[in-house]
């Protein structure tokens, strides 16, 4: 069943959006309204004064809130709202996979993670991570009220998703803060570094840059509320220093090795 099944032909939908006055919950607002639905904003920033029951009259809920608060928002909607769906849009699930697992086993409750961030003026080509906590149902509503529009949509059990995460983003993010971290300490001015990059470094100052501007408070939530972070940098760890031993070696086996494996993961 679709959101437009559901709820028969009309105008457009009502979504609510918890969170609506953050970069990712205003660009899904901006993206409903240019779709012809109604967005309402719960969010103590907007000064609009609606709370959370403003959720009750709505058609679909989408939760856009800091990682450590969306188990407490899923509750009170759990006590709010009756068949409408009700989604998040979190980088990580274990936190509250729990609620959601409970929640869809007895009511239309997915969970949604749009992989590119807030600044993407079309979601042509891009990938969304659609988990499922129970409910079919759910799943095939969210893809469709983000469908249309060229999206690549993945579905994978909630339970999975922060495994994935744990290198998607926990790897990515801690290679890049290592990266200029490093370099922040040498002592070399940036300045500097411009002048002598090469192309490979160039690309890799490029991706770094972008992650220094980031908020750190959300990239320390990334980090440190993934279930799966031990297991990445312990991998992480056993990486580097088979790097370094590979290239202190004399012999040049090592390294080569390192580097066949490497071919072989992204050509087979």
């Amino acid at each position: 069943m679709t959101l437009s099944d559901r709820t028969g032909p009309r105008e457009g939908l009502r979504i609510c959006i918890v969170g609506g006055c953050g970069k990712m919950g205003g660009w899904m607002a901006r993206l409903f309204e240019r779709s012809g639905h109604s967005v309402s904003i719960v969010d103590p920033a907007s000064g609009n004064g609606l709370a959370l029951d403003a959720a009750a009259g709505c058609d679909a809920v989408a939760v856009s809130a800091p990682i450590s608060s969306v188990g407490g928002i899923l509750a009170e909607l759990d006590g709010i709202c009756g068949d409408q769906l009700i989604f998040d849009v979190s980088s990580l699930k274990s936190p509250f996979a729990g609620a959601l697992r409970d929640m869809g086993g007895r009511r239309r409750v997915c969970s949604v993670h749009p992989m590119f961030g807030p600044g993407e003026a079309s979601i042509h080509g891009r990938n969304i991570i659609v988990c499922d906590c129970g409910s079919a149902e759910a799943m095939d509503m969210a893809e469709d009220l983000f469908g249309g529009r060229g999206a690549i949509f993945t579905r994978m059990p909630v339970e999975d998703h922060d495994r994935h995460m744990s290198y998607v983003l926990g790897l990515s993010h801690a290679v890049n803060i290592a990266f200029f971290t490093v370099l922040e300490r040498s002592g070399i001015p940036f300045s500097v570094f411009e002048n002598v990059a090469s192309t490979t470094f160039g690309k890799s100052i490029d991706t770094n840059r972008s992650v220094a501007l980031e908020d750190p408070s959300l990239y320390y939530e990334i980090q440190h509320l993934n279930s799966g972070r031990e297991d990445m940098w312990r991998e992480f760890s056993d990486a580097v220093d088979a790097v370094r031993r590979a290239s202190l070696s004399d012999d040049p086996s090592e390294f080569r090795e390192l580097m066949d494996r490497g071919r072989a993961f992204f050509t087979r």
